[in-house]
């Protein structure tokens, strides 16, 4: 495995070409850029980005570049590593110390007492969208005495006004928990109440 870390400047022309490698992740840039790995006829990667994304791959791509305003500059680690699996991420925070990288992510807030939500059979409550949430637990309480939910009530997690009994099942006494920015539906079709909270990771 040979991963190095450097600083580039995007050049006037506003293109900085990259070698073929398998492992790139870009900590910073000054301005937003575009990075784009081209691996058998295949082109994917990122737009409009400026900190803290990763690509892994298991084969190598045959070239890679950079694009963004000239004289951006931008702190990135590539190179070689032995990849088991393809792997995409967009990581909370990046630093690089002494040629040391060290990847964590950031720390998330969680609602600590959500509120309990009763929805009558044959109706769907919507989730509103929250741009700032990374993740929401949603957790099926039917059962549990005082709940105000009946034991065996199962909630569909689906897209907005989707219908009855499509998405997502999830079970009495089941949590779920779904990396989901946009607004959804929990809807109930058990033919008794069901009882659940919500928990915004954010």
């Amino acid at each position: 495995m040979t991963i190095e870390t450097s600083t580039m400047v995007i050049p006037a022309s506003g293109r900085l070409e990259l070698p073929p490698n398998n492992y790139f992740l870009l900590f910073t840039a000054t301005a937003a850029v575009d990075v784009r790995f081209q691996t058998r006829g295949s082109q994917e990667g990122f737009v409009g980005v400026t900190s803290n994304c990763l690509l892994k791959r298991v084969n190598p791509w045959s070239f890679a570049f950079i694009t963004g305003p000239a004289g951006t500059s931008i702190q990135l680690a590539q190179g070689t590593e032995n990849v088991i699996e393809d792997e995409t991420d967009i990581r909370g925070t990046a630093t690089s110390i002494a040629g040391v990288v060290q990847v964590n992510d950031v720390v998330r807030s969680l609602a600590a007492s959500p509120a309990v939500v009763t929805r009558a059979t044959a109706g769907a409550d919507t989730i509103a969208a929250n741009a700032s949430r990374r993740a929401i637990w949603i957790n099926n309480i039917s059962g549990i005495a005082g709940s105000g939910g009946t034991a065996g009530a199962v909630l569909f997690l689906q897209s907005v006004a989707a219908g009855a009994r499509r998405g997502i099942p999830i079970q009495d006494g089941q949590s779920l928990r779904i990396g989901i920015s946009t607004a959804f539906d929990l809807r109930n079709d058990s033919g008794v109440t069901a009882a659940y909270n919500v928990q915004e990771e954010t």
